[in-house]
């Protein structure tokens, strides 16, 4: 098994493991937050992880996702016509 990902936000986590998942590989999310009580646990974030097979392709799955812009907002060419 290899960590294909490392996040620090929950539903950042569980989108990618659904797009992983999505993709027909199988994924496991580990964290350390004693059942979500304690969130302040997961000091060594949320790892997604994947079989070592699987590991260029669900790699290639998170690459696909969208990034954010500089700007953070739609960019020119995006932008509805007035």
């Amino acid at each position: 098994m290899a960590v294909v990902r490392t996040f620090i936000n929950d539903a950042e986590a569980e989108i990618a493991a659904s797009a992983i998942e999505a993709a027909g590989i199988e994924v496991t999310i580990h964290r350390d937050a004693a059942g979500g009580l304690q969130p302040n646990l997961d000091m060594y974030g949320i790892q997604l992880v994947v079989p070592d097979s699987d590991l260029e392709a669900a790699n290639d799955v998170l690459s696909t996702f969208a990034q954010p812009t500089p700007d953070d907002g739609a960019s020119e060419d995006t932008a509805p016509e007035e």
